[in-house]
Protein backbone atom coordinates (compact mmCIF):
# COMPACT_ATOMS: atom_id res chain seq x y z
CA UNK A 1 0.00 0.00 0.00
CA UNK A 2 2.80 2.22 0.33
CA UNK A 3 3.17 2.83 -3.75
CA UNK A 4 -0.48 3.79 -3.67
CA UNK A 5 0.13 6.16 -0.99
CA UNK A 6 3.49 6.96 -2.75
CA UNK A 7 1.41 7.71 -6.30
CA UNK A 8 -1.32 9.30 -4.78
CA UNK A 9 0.94 12.05 -3.52
CA UNK A 10 2.68 12.55 -6.65
CA UNK A 11 -0.89 12.62 -8.30
CA UNK A 12 -1.84 15.47 -5.57
CA UNK A 13 1.09 17.21 -6.31
CA UNK A 14 0.87 17.64 -10.33
CA UNK A 15 -2.60 18.23 -9.50
CA UNK A 16 -4.73 15.74 -10.81
CA UNK A 17 -5.86 13.97 -7.82
CA UNK A 18 -9.00 15.77 -7.20
CA UNK A 19 -10.19 15.31 -10.74
CA UNK A 20 -13.55 15.19 -11.59
CA UNK A 21 -15.50 15.21 -14.52
CA UNK A 22 -16.57 18.98 -13.28
CA UNK A 23 -12.51 19.81 -12.77
CA UNK A 24 -10.86 18.02 -15.06
CA UNK A 25 -7.40 19.64 -15.77
CA UNK A 26 -7.04 20.30 -19.61
CA UNK A 27 -4.56 17.39 -20.92
CA UNK A 28 -5.63 14.72 -18.81
CA UNK A 29 -7.76 11.93 -20.88
CA UNK A 30 -10.50 9.73 -19.58
CA UNK A 31 -7.75 6.83 -18.93
CA UNK A 32 -5.64 8.88 -16.32
CA UNK A 33 -8.35 10.30 -14.85
CA UNK A 34 -9.80 6.55 -14.62
CA UNK A 35 -6.60 5.41 -13.05
CA UNK A 36 -6.19 8.34 -10.72
CA UNK A 37 -9.91 7.94 -9.38
CA UNK A 38 -8.66 4.23 -8.87
CA UNK A 39 -5.73 5.42 -6.97
CA UNK A 40 -7.80 7.38 -4.47
CA UNK A 41 -10.34 4.48 -4.23
CA UNK A 42 -7.71 2.49 -2.90
CA UNK A 43 -7.13 4.83 -0.17
CA UNK A 44 -10.60 4.83 0.74
CA UNK A 45 -10.78 0.86 0.54
CA UNK A 46 -7.69 0.99 2.75
CA UNK A 47 -8.97 3.60 4.93
CA UNK A 48 -12.59 2.60 5.54
CA UNK A 49 -12.84 -0.88 4.11
CA UNK A 50 -9.81 -3.16 5.50
CA UNK A 51 -10.82 -3.27 9.08
CA UNK A 52 -13.86 -5.98 8.40
CA UNK A 53 -13.21 -7.23 4.59
CA UNK A 54 -9.48 -7.75 5.42
CA UNK A 55 -6.87 -6.03 3.75
CA UNK A 56 -6.83 -7.66 0.86
CA UNK A 57 -10.40 -6.90 0.59
CA UNK A 58 -11.05 -10.15 0.01
CA UNK A 59 -13.35 -11.47 2.79
CA UNK A 60 -12.76 -12.00 6.38
CA UNK A 61 -15.14 -12.69 9.64
CA UNK A 62 -14.34 -9.92 12.40
CA UNK A 63 -16.02 -10.29 15.68
CA UNK A 64 -19.60 -12.02 14.68
CA UNK A 65 -19.25 -10.47 11.19
CA UNK A 66 -19.03 -12.05 8.36
CA UNK A 67 -17.78 -9.53 5.57
CA UNK A 68 -17.64 -10.88 1.71
CA UNK A 69 -14.75 -10.11 -0.56
CA UNK A 70 -15.46 -6.77 -2.23
CA UNK A 71 -14.78 -8.38 -5.93
CA UNK A 72 -18.78 -9.02 -5.56
CA UNK A 73 -19.48 -5.42 -6.79
CA UNK A 74 -17.39 -5.83 -9.60
CA UNK A 75 -20.18 -5.97 -12.27
CA UNK A 76 -22.32 -3.71 -10.11
CA UNK A 77 -22.94 -0.15 -11.77
CA UNK A 78 -22.26 3.02 -9.32
CA UNK A 79 -25.39 3.33 -8.94
CA UNK A 80 -25.98 -0.37 -7.61
CA UNK A 81 -22.88 -0.07 -5.63
CA UNK A 82 -23.94 3.23 -3.91
CA UNK A 83 -27.48 1.49 -3.28
CA UNK A 84 -25.65 -1.69 -1.46
CA UNK A 85 -23.20 0.86 0.80
CA UNK A 86 -26.24 3.16 1.71
CA UNK A 87 -29.53 0.69 2.54
CA UNK A 88 -28.30 -2.73 2.44
CA UNK A 89 -29.52 -3.57 -1.19
CA UNK A 90 -27.46 -6.15 -3.61
CA UNK A 91 -28.28 -6.31 -7.36
CA UNK A 92 -30.41 -9.52 -6.72
CA UNK A 93 -32.63 -7.85 -4.60
CA UNK A 94 -31.36 -8.80 -0.85
CA UNK A 95 -31.15 -6.65 1.29
CA UNK A 96 -28.14 -7.50 3.75
CA UNK A 97 -26.88 -4.51 6.26
CA UNK A 98 -25.90 -1.57 4.84
CA UNK A 99 -22.22 -0.61 5.88
CA UNK A 100 -21.78 1.26 9.06
CA UNK A 101 -22.21 4.77 8.30
CA UNK A 102 -20.75 5.04 4.74
CA UNK A 103 -22.62 8.05 3.68
CA UNK A 104 -21.73 9.40 6.80
CA UNK A 105 -17.86 8.35 6.59
CA UNK A 106 -17.33 8.33 2.89
CA UNK A 107 -18.27 11.06 0.91
CA UNK A 108 -19.94 10.87 -2.58
CA UNK A 109 -16.90 11.63 -4.28
CA UNK A 110 -15.31 9.23 -2.45
CA UNK A 111 -17.56 6.17 -2.60
CA UNK A 112 -17.14 7.16 -6.87
CA UNK A 113 -13.15 6.23 -6.45
CA UNK A 114 -14.01 3.32 -4.12
CA UNK A 115 -16.39 2.37 -6.51
CA UNK A 116 -13.40 2.86 -9.44
CA UNK A 117 -10.76 1.07 -7.25
CA UNK A 118 -13.33 -2.22 -6.52
CA UNK A 119 -14.93 -3.04 -10.35
CA UNK A 120 -10.73 -3.65 -10.82
CA UNK A 121 -9.97 -5.36 -7.67
CA UNK A 122 -8.51 -9.05 -8.83
CA UNK A 123 -9.52 -12.35 -7.02
CA UNK A 124 -6.14 -14.29 -5.95
CA UNK A 125 -4.71 -16.56 -8.76
CA UNK A 126 -5.07 -20.03 -7.60
CA UNK A 127 -1.90 -21.97 -7.46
Amino acid sequence: MDSIRMLAATLSAIGLAACSDSNTPSGVDAMQQSEVLAVRGALVARDNCSQCHGADFLGANPGSLTCPSLTVVRNYSFEQFDALLTSGTTVEGEVVDPMVNATQLVSLEDRRALHQYLINLKEPSSK
